[in-house]
């Protein structure tokens, strides 16, 4: 499936197309795959049990920064891997125990379990659309990269800061913008759990002057 998929990209990926890869009947490949979208969520549980298992004896934030590294390699493993995963729903084994295993890993190194859970629904929405983007770009010729920046220039008259600023961002090193985003998103869960243990020092601090 995946050679398909690297060879054609996800447009023109079709069951007819793959049954003639594997050498059989379309008829026959319909046995396993009823439909285009069970095809899609068998690739994509694929995908996703290339994320692996988290290494032992990290922090909580240093677990969510190695899913998110981990997630975006395996997208970037298949030629529009993040575009497959998005479009599916995939509840497959992979997928449910990768998720399961991120998720009691972040929670036993001190991340709220719910805190857990909803920070890793964001990551993985925030590595999708990175490389969604990052796939995209990569399919333009350098040639073709250049007129893009040039169209966003000419669109401000007379070109300002923010323009080039913006250029700048567009056409800057895909692993420097992802490093940015996953920052953000770590440094927003670190405030929210020192927040949160604040609130806890507060309340018993209360109930026990209350005593």
């Amino acid at each position: 499936m995946s050679a398909v998929l690297d060879a054609d990209g996800l447009e023109a990926l079709t069951t007819r197309k793959l049954a003639a890869h594997l050498g059989l009947q379309a008829g026959s490949l319909y046995w396993h795959f009823p439909s285009k979208q069970a095809l899609l969520e068998a690739m994509a549980d694929e995908l996703i049990a290339g994320v692996g298992v988290p290494s032992p004896g990290d922090t909580w934030d240093q677990t969510m920064a190695e899913f998110a590294r981990g997630l975006r390699r395996a997208l970037l493993s298949r030629r529009d891997g993040a575009r497959v995963v998005a479009g599916s729903y995939v509840t497959e084994q992979n997928t449910v125990s990768i998720s399961r295993a991120w998720v009691q890993a972040a929670h036993e190194r001190g991340l709220d379990l719910d805190d857990a859970v909803w920070a890793g629904f964001a990551i993985f929405s925030f590595v999708l659309g990175h490389v969604i983007e990052e796939q995209g770009m990569a399919e333009l010729t350098a040639e073709q990269q250049a007129a893009k920046s040039q169209t966003a220039l000419s669109d401000t008259r007379p070109a300002d800061e923010i323009a080039s600023a913006l250029v700048r961002a567009v056409l800057a090193d895909p692993d420097d913008r992802f490093e940015f985003g996953l920052t953000l998103c770590l440094d927003g869960l670190r405030q929210r759990q020192t927040k949160a243990s604040t609130r806890s020092r507060s309340t018993t601090t209360d109930s026990r002057n209350a005593d």
